[in-house]
C-alpha cells in the first residue's frame, strides 16, 4: 500500500516519488501478477502525476522518462489484448519522449516492440524498417543480446517474405551469438525458427531435428509458450508426412497450453492449423465421399474460430491463413458463394 497520498505531496520531488511508486507497483501487477487491469489503473495515476511536473527544472526530465515508461507499459497491455494499432500509438508516444531525451537504451526496445507489432499485422517492410533502427542502436552500444534478437527478428521477417536463404543466414548469426552467451532461451528460439524454414522447404527430417532440439530446451526452461509452439511445429510436420493422428495430438497439446497462458494469437494459430489438418485429410484419396464432407465441415468449424479471433486482434497473417482454409473448405462442400467470399478476403490480405 502506498501511504503517501496526493494530499500529503508538498513538492515536485515528492510528487515524482509518488508517481514512481505507482509506476513500479503497476509494473509488478503487469509483469509478475498477471493483472493488467489493475496495472492500467495504477499506471494511469502515475502518468497523471508525472504530467504535473514534466516542466519542473530540476526533475522534469525524470518525470518525462517516467511518463514515457508508462506509455510503453500501456503499449504492452494493449498488445497483449491484441489491440495492435493502439499499442503502436502508445509505443510511438513513448519513443518520441525517449528520442527527445536522447535515451537510446530505452529507444531500442520501443523500436523493437513496434517492429514486432507490424510483423504480427503482416506489414513486413514496416517491421524491417523498425528492427533495423533497433539493430543500429544495439551495434552502437555493443549489446550482444540485442544484436542477436534483431538478427532473429530479421530472420523471421525474411522467412515470412519467403526469402529462406536470408532467413537461415540471420537465424545462424543469432544462434551463434546466443551459444556464445549461453542464452538457452535464445538458442531455443533459433532452433524453432530454423525448424520452420526447413518445414517450408520440405526438408522434414531437418525440421524435426531442430524442433526436437527446441522442445528439449523449452521443457528444461518450463517455457509453456515455446513448448506450445514446438507442438504446433511438430503437428505441421506430421501433416506433411501424412501422420494425421500424431498431428492432431500435437495441436491439442498446443491449444491447451495457449489457453492456459491466455495467448489469443496462439489459439488462433492452432485453430488454423487444425483447419488445415482437416483439409489435408479431406483432400486425400484414401477416404470416402462422406468422410471427405465431414473433414471439410470440420475445417470450416475450426477455420471460422481462427478467423474470428484473428479479426478481433487485427492479425492480418492469421486472417489470411484462415481465409485460405475457409475458401478451400467451402469449395469442397460445394458452397461457391462462401468460397468466393473468403477468396476475396484471402486476396485482399495476401500482401497487406
Amino acid at each position: 500500500t502506498i501511504e503517501l497520498t496526493k494530499s500529503k505531496i508538498k513538492d515536485s520531488y515528492s510528487q515524482y516519488l509518488y508517481a514512481k511508486s505507482l509506476q513500479t507497483i503497476g509494473w509488478e501487477y503487469l509483469n509478475f501478477k498477471g493483472k493488467p487491469d489493475t496495472a492500467n489503473i495504477l499506471l494511469e495515476k502515475a502518468s497523471r502525476n508525472y504530467a504535473t511536473i514534466v516542466s519542473d527544472k530540476k526533475i522534469g526530465s525524470y518525470a518525462q522518462k517516467g511518463m514515457a515508461t508508462c506509455y510503453a507499459y500501456f503499449g504492452i497491455i494493449q498488445s497483449d489484448k491484441g489491440n495492435y494499432d493502439k499499442a503502436i500509438d502508445l509505443y510511438t508516444k513513448a519513443l518520441k519522449i525517449f528520442e527527445k531525451l536522447g535515451d537510446k537504451k530505452r529507444m531500442a526496445p520501443c523500436y523493437g516492440n513496434i517492429s514486432t507489432l507490424y510483423k504480427q499485422m503482416g506489414q513486413f517492410d514496416k517491421a524491417k524498417e523498425y528492427i533495423i533502427k533497433t539493430l543500429k542502436i544495439y551495434e552502437e552500444t555493443e549489446n550482444k543480446n540485442g544484436i542477436s534478437g534483431c538478427y532473429n527478428n530479421l530472420g523471421i521477417i525474411h522467412e515470412e517474405q519467403k526469402n529462406y536463404d536470408k532467413a537461415i543466414e540471420y537465424y545462424t548469426k543469432s544462434l551463434k551469438i546466443n551459444q556464445e552467451l549461453g542464452n538457452l532461451k535464445g538458442v531455443m528460439e533459433c532452433y524453432n525458427n530454423v525448424c520452420i524454414v526447413y518445414t517450408n522447404i520440405k526438408d522434414y527430417n531437418k525440421a524435426t531435428e531442430y524442433c526436437l532440439k527446441a522442445m528439449k530446451i523449452s521443457q528444461e526452461l518450463g517455457n509453456k509458450e515455446s513448448i506450445s509452439y514446438c507442438y504446433g511445429n511438430l503437428g505441421n510436420i506430421n501433416i506433411e508426412l501424412k501422420q494425421y493422428n500424431k498431428a492432431i495430438d500435437c495441436f491439442l497439446k498446443s491449444l491447451k497450453l495457449n489457453e492456459e497462458i491466455g495467448d489469443v494469437n496462439g489459439i488462433s494459430t492452432v485453430y488454423g492449423n487444425i483447419a488445415y489438418l482437416h483439409l489435408s485429410i479431406a483432400n486425400s484419396d484414401t477416404i470416402t465421399y462422406t468422410e471427405k464432407q465431414y473433414h471439410y465441415k470440420e475445417a470450416i468449424n475450426f477455420g471460422l474460430k481462427a478467423f474470428k479471433i484473428a479479426r478481433e486482434i487485427n492479425a492480418t497473417q492469421r486472417i489470411n491463413g484462415a481465409a485460405e482454409h475457409l475458401k478451400d473448405a467451402y469449395k469442397g462442400i460445394g458452397n461457391t458463394s462462401k468460397a468466393f467470399e473468403y477468396a476475396e478476403i484471402y486476396i485482399a490480405t495476401k500482401d497487406s
